[in-house]
């Protein structure tokens, strides 16, 4: 049986809090319960630079690592195992967000400004995107057979990046910038399967990285040329993955199996609930008159991790309602139980 690799589902988690504190202070931000700060916008800035690369990294390491995906018959099978994996919860939770910005539309922190189905296909609400633009990559990339390969394919996805980033490329369609964006990274991430050295702790490495912090001080706030803004956006948000990533393999080993094993089983979960539950909560103090911004704040990251955690549990119980979370899994067990 094949081993896990514990420091992934550590980085997703490091990844999944991340964007779950950023959408949470966004939230409150626009609903007038915390000042728009400078520690605000310095966290809020510098967590974009990175934090949702990660989860790109970690699925292209995962598919390249698991997948072989290099004719029709074998890129077809995987495009309809994505579809069902990818297209069920994101069209599942992009609709449940999309009413719930409808109905508490002052307390989310995103407005909306198109219907509901140009919100699913075209411009996907937050942060489902991510789910939206994985799918395209998986559409559109094959696995590598090789190591000069995927150098190439490298390359290729670093001239897009800068391409997008300095305007040379910018269509009306949000999946080709996204994925010229984002494709960086993925193909990073399947890059690493073949450089076993970068997949341990580096002392170096790891100080290098705390690099960030001062870049990120120093420039957050600061006018930059389009060029320059490019250089600093890709060299921060270098800093930041590689913070992440160093501190994922430094944990590995010393956080227990059965840790690693929970998170891996409720990190989607987290990334896929966490608006929700953190907007209906907050809409529900308000309401009710509680303004203090420390309730607020504990009530949000509490409603983010625990209630998508319990709700995660309740709908494994009854199998049926797990298919919107996890497809593949439920369609396993009902062909398992079909087979005795």
């Amino acid at each position: 049986m094949e081993e896990k690799e514990d420091w992934i589902d550590i980085v997703k988690s490091i990844a999944c809090i991340l964007v779950m504190l950023g959408h949470l202070f966004q939230s409150m931000v626009k609903s007038r319960l915390i000042e728009e700060s400078n520690l605000y916008l310095w966290f809020n800035d510098s967590i974009y630079l990175f934090h949702v690369s990660l989860f790109f990294i970690c699925s292209g390491y995962l598919y390249q690592k698991k997948s072989i995906v290099r004719n029709w018959e074998e890129w077809r099978s995987n495009i309809f195992k994505k579809m069902l994996i990818l297209g069920i919860p994101y069209v599942t939770f992009s609709t449940i967000t999309y009413l719930l910005k409808l109905v508490f539309n002052t307390y989310t922190n995103d407005n909306l400004n198109e219907g509901y189905l140009e919100n699913l296909l075209l411009l996907p609400v937050s942060p489902y995107w991510f789910l939206y633009t994985l799918f395209f990559l998986f559409f559109i990339l094959p696995t590598f057979q090789n190591k000069k390969e995927a150098r190439a394919f490298i390359g290729i996805g670093f001239l897009l990046y800068f391409l997008v980033r300095m305007g040379h490329i910018d269509t009306p369609f949000f999946f080709v910038n996204s994925v010229c964006v984002n494709a960086l990274y993925f193909l990073a991430g399947m890059l690493l399967t073949y450089y076993d050295r970068w997949k341990r702790f580096n002392k170096q490495v790891f100080l290098l990285s705390l690099l960030f912090f001062p870049l990120t001080i120093i420039c957050y706030d600061n006018e930059f040329s389009l060029f320059w803004r490019f250089g600093y956006n890709l060299l921060a948000g270098a800093l930041g993955i590689l913070l992440v990533m160093q501190t994922g393999f430094w944990l590995q080993g010393k956080i227990t199996k059965s840790f690693c094993e929970f998170s891996r089983e409720y990190t989607l979960s987290i990334f896929l609930m966490h608006t929700i539950f953190a907007a209906g909560t907050r809409s529900v103090l308000m309401k009710i008159g509680i303004t203090n911004p420390v309730i607020h704040i504990f009530a949000g990251i509490t409603a983010s991790l625990i209630l998508p955690i319990m709700a995660t549990w309740i709908a494994k119980k009854t199998r049926y309602l797990y298919f919107f979370i996890n497809p593949i899994f439920v369609m396993q067990w009902r062909k398992s139980k079909a087979g005795k």
